[in-house]
């Protein structure tokens, strides 16, 4: 199936299974068509064809082609130009998903199961639309957080960002914040490209000439007592994007140079396990860092009171150690590497002689109980409220980060700044056990009244993204 996107009819050329194809014939389906998709909408085992509209408000599902070609109309959204499918709701029946371009949404049609689409009540006259970026394309549907429920992923030309949108399994979706693109973001598929099982994905930047990958960051995997799980990536750039590799050492005292030995276990980016036995010693681990790339290191300790976390290097003369963090049960060091090579992470511990659970990552994940708040200014500030206690933290800055939370729901408010338009509160946000919360703001500079000061602030200015991720925990 074929259509060129201006006429007013798509061309079907039939196979004949040894990779021939007949003269070519014509189904009437209106100016203006987009992307087309294609599956079994009715149930009757025949391959059945769905064409969005880049013009007008229909979203057109060719019914049992090869078989009647009759057209049947679904009503999405304005100009539904791109179009994905699968089984959203998860009743065995095909359903429909489109980005529309004019009003900046996302329309949901779920699949009767008899190459109908949209609403069942006629009460309810359009489908379900959620929030997109601006001048929405291309749009893919894959299971991207790891819940078994299929999600979507959207790129907006606009804003140059992709909009993740996470289903629920039962028709609904609510936002999963938004990526980073080049310049032009216009097609975007989805597959597993690093062979770890999870969905990743890749959009092409018309403006800038690229294609830029996105591999999914999941939650750390369960771990028995005394196991580590050590996981690495950039600190800056791409969410979600392994760009170097991990090595997990034997427990052993000494120093830093030991992390060239043959002992090291190496992989691509994904997590490793190692033995980590803290009877007082030091244990080791290592990554390897590119220079000027920024990395953050973290440790988590369950069940012990404290660990004294050093990143050094063989390489060069550099070392960061967390003693600012006295008593912490999490300990942090953000590193720009100064020259390209190995990096050794240590762990020590004061606890007595004992075998405890460590969970140590480098990369941009929080830990449990935590909500993160990030500005693009330096004078910010905000406050984060319990909605359950009304109980308040404030803090300013570029970041800010709320330790030790309980379960609940929070909202976000942020402080006025001169010549600042200042974004809407955020929430509520649902912080349950395990969760980490990463709220940004992004604060709007009118240029032409500022104009020395339009080059402190970092795109996208005018928008307000909120993500989550979890972090995997380890029981003793």
């Amino acid at each position: 199936m074929v259509n060129d996107g201006a006429g007013a009819d798509a061309q079907l050329f039939k196979g004949d299974g040894a990779g021939n194809f007949g003269n070519r014939q014509l189904v009437t389906a209106g100016s203006g068509m987009g992307s087309v998709v294609s599956g079994d909408f009715d149930g009757d085992n025949k391959t059945d064809v769905a064409i969005g509209h880049r013009l007008g408000e229909q979203n057109l599902v060719f019914v049992a082609l090869g078989g009647t070609q009759s057209v049947t109309p679904s009503t999405a959204s304005t100009s539904p130009a791109n179009i994905t499918m699968g089984d959203f709701n998860e009743d065995g029946k095909l359903d429909l998903a489109t980005s529309n371009v004019s009003d900046c949404t996302v329309s949901v049609l779920l699949g009767q199961g008899d190459g109908l689409f949209g609403p069942t009540n006629p009460n309810s006259p359009s489908a379900p639309r959620f929030a997109s970026g601006r001048l929405p394309q291309g749009i893919v549907a894959g299971d991207f957080n790891g819940d078994g429920h299929l999600d979507l992923a959207g790129a907006n030309r606009g804003d140059d960002t992709i909009t993740l949108l996470l289903g629920s399994g039962r028709g609904g979706f609510i936002s999963g914040g938004t990526l980073s693109t080049g310049r032009g973001p216009q097609r975007i598929a989805a597959g597993d490209l690093n062979g770890d099982g999870i969905a990743d994905l890749a959009v092409t930047n018309v403006l800038s000439g690229t294609v830029r990958l996105y591999l999914s960051q999941q939650p750390l995997p369960p771990a028995p007592p005394g196991r580590i799980f050590v996981r690495t990536r950039e600190a800056t750039g791409d969410i979600g994007a392994y760009e170097i590799a991990v090595a997990a050492l034997d427990d052993h005292p000494g120093d830093c140079a030991a992390t060239s030995s043959g002992d090291d276990l190496t992989t691509d980016g994904k997590p490793v396990k190692g033995i980590l036995e803290l009877a007082g010693d030091i244990d080791h681990f290592a990554f390897e860092a590119v220079e000027n790339h920024t990395y953050a290191v973290e440790t988590q300790l369950l069940g012990l009171k404290d660990s004294l976390l050093t990143v050094s290097s063989n390489v060069t003369v550099q070392s960061l150690t967390n003693d600012d963090q006295p008593g912490s049960k999490a300990s942090r060091v953000k590193l720009v590497a100064a020259a390209s090579g190995k990096y050794c992470v240590r762990v020590s511990s004061p606890d007595p002689v004992g075998t405890g659970a460590y969970s140590v990552t480098v990369t941009e994940s929080t830990g449990v109980g935590t909500i993160v708040i990030r500005t693009n200014l330096p004078e910010a500030s905000f406050t984060l409220v319990s909605n359950d206690t009304l109980a308040t933290r404030a803090g300013s800055g570029l970041q800010a980060m709320f330790e030790d939370l309980p379960p609940g729901m929070y909202t976000v408010q942020f402080g006025t700044i001169s010549g600042y338009t200042t974004p809407a509160s955020v929430g509520p946000l649902q912080l349950v056990s395990g969760d980490a919360v990463s709220v940004q703001g992004f604060y709007e500079l009118p240029a032409d009244d500022h104009p020395n000061l339009a080059s402190e602030v970092e795109e996208p200015r005018d928008r307000l993204a909120v993500g989550s991720s979890v972090v995997g925990r380890i029981e003793v």
